[in-house]
């Protein structure tokens, strides 16, 4: 895929929508079926947000299609230097970026303005600093100029917003304000709150001003010096937890398992993220000789049986024996993470938004199974190709080993595959043309045990 008509945007102004046009040639041997999208960058080509997506497109072999990405207008896309750039990605693929073609390039330059009569003329300087702590006293030190032809008599307001762009709380608001045209305050201008009244949070603290006489505030220009600024407002500092500290991986806590039976169940009843930046990991580690499914969750102040007993917005990932993290979470994991033979598995659980303090409780329900028969014991059942590209057969030794259920996990212990097969055939044929290329483990319930196999799929 090759992009072959202009995208260059330009200048946009603060918090306005904008679209980006371009047109999209397919210069493989084949059709092309699946999604576009336009993404944001900053100058260190770190992502910011999404312009658009088109799914369900098509782009035959040696065409071309126009194609027009909507941004609504975003408030965190301070004025600045962005990139524009756009990527593809085919059903069931990867996102790739859109390459170059002849003169016309990916990934151009996007300036984001906002230019005013009166325009910050130095940059702001909070005490104690852009993290602050609801309740506390806040100070703001800055200057303006008046850069317009007319002289300038009315009101300066400084405030914080939430990322919509809706006032949250203010620092201070200065009355009866003149400035002549082509002056700045000599000494600047200083905004103060005793109580800063805001929950917390991260937010956009935002110079505006009021000409006399007019119905309409107006955000004052950051030609020079940005205007609004990123703010992160905490609660005060819970006191530790009896689990800290355990704020990396290699110090996560320990949690003890007992079964019941084949059941355990663990939690955290009286875990808090204590600082706004307060990361907690957790482990638990299962023996060898079962196989484990678990359910977790966290419960949380929006996500918990009884709305009232935590306070904490939280987010929550976990990693299997070593690999990567599964997507973040907030409540309950929509699937049991599974486990084929033992391991380890650390969950991380942390505040929602950076500021956030409160409590928390990590709900874990185990149930484990007897292997029964091991992948190095009988070989009772032949699972071939080993590698797979469009299938995996297996064909068991004899009807008492024939499997009621097959499973395909992921090495992170994702279920990707339920199967349950019909017990006249010889062979039995598992689809994995859709998987990605890598290992796999497949596990099948048979009446002596479960039998766990290790399947490689490469295309």
């Amino acid at each position: 895929m090759k992009g072959t008509g202009d995208n260059i945007i330009g200048n946009v102004c603060y918090g306005d929508a904008f679209t980006v046009s371009t047109d999209i040639a397919n210069f493989g041997p084949g059709d092309f079926h699946g999604t576009f999208c336009a993404a944001i960058f900053d100058t260190s080509f770190t992502f910011i947000d999404f312009v658009d997506s088109i799914p369900n497109a098509t782009v035959d072999s040696s065409y071309y299609l126009p194609m027009t990405f909507s941004y609504p207008g975003s408030f965190t896309m301070l004025p600045g230097t962005y990139y524009i750039a756009t990527y593809y990605k085919a059903t069931g693929g990867n996102w790739m970026l859109v390459g170059n073609y002849s003169s016309y390039y990916n990934f151009l330059q996007i300036q984001v303005v906002n230019a005013n009569n009166i325009e910050m003329y130095a940059p702001m300087s909070v005490t104690p600093g852009t993290t602050v702590t609801a309740g506390q006293q806040v100070s703001v030190h800055l200057d303006v100029a008046n850069v317009g032809i007319v002289n300038f008599s009315g009101t300066f307001d400084l405030s914080l917003y939430d990322m919509d762009g809706y006032a949250v709380g203010t620092i201070q608001q200065l009355t009866g304000m003149s400035l002549q045209a082509g002056y700045h305050y000599t000494n600047g201008l200083t905004f103060t709150t005793s109580n800063l009244n805001a929950p917390p949070g991260t937010y956009l603290l935002a110079l505006q001003y009021l000409p006399l006489g007019s119905p309409s505030w107006q955000l004052t220009g950051s030609t020079n010096f940005q205007n609004p600024i990123f703010v992160v407002v905490k609660q005060a500092n819970l006191a530790p937890d009896q689990y800290e500290p355990n704020g990396t991986p290699g110090l996560a806590s320990a949690l003890a398992v007992t079964f019941n039976g084949n059941t355990a169940s663990v939690s955290t009843p009286a875990a808090n993220c204590s600082t706004g930046t307060d990361y907690d990991f957790y482990s638990i580690t299962l023996p060898q000789g079962f196989s484990y499914s678990i359910s977790a969750r966290v419960d949380d102040a929006s996500h918990n049986a009884v709305l009232g007993n935590y306070t904490l917005n939280a987010i929550w990932t976990d990693s299997v024996s070593g690999s990567p993290r599964s997507p973040v979470y907030k409540g309950a994991a929509p699937d049991n993470i599974q486990l084929a033979n033992g391991g380890t598995v650390v969950f991380e659980v942390g505040p929602e938004f950076t500021g956030l303090t409160g409590t928390y409780n990590l709900v874990l329900n185990i149930q484990k199974s007897p292997l029964g028969i091991a992948e190095s014991g009988q070989n009772l059942f032949k699972v071939y190709p080993n590698p797979a590209t469009d299938y995996v057969n297996i064909a068991p030794a004899d009807q008492q080993h024939f499997p009621s259920l097959i499973r395909i996990t992921t090495t992170d212990g994702r279920t990707v595959m339920n199967m349950e097969p019909d017990q006249q055939l010889d062979k039995i044929s598992i689809p994995v043309g859709n998987l990605a290329n890598g290992i796999y483990f497949m596990r099948a319930i048979t009446p002596d045990g479960v039998i766990s196999k290790r399947i490689v799929i490469r295309k």
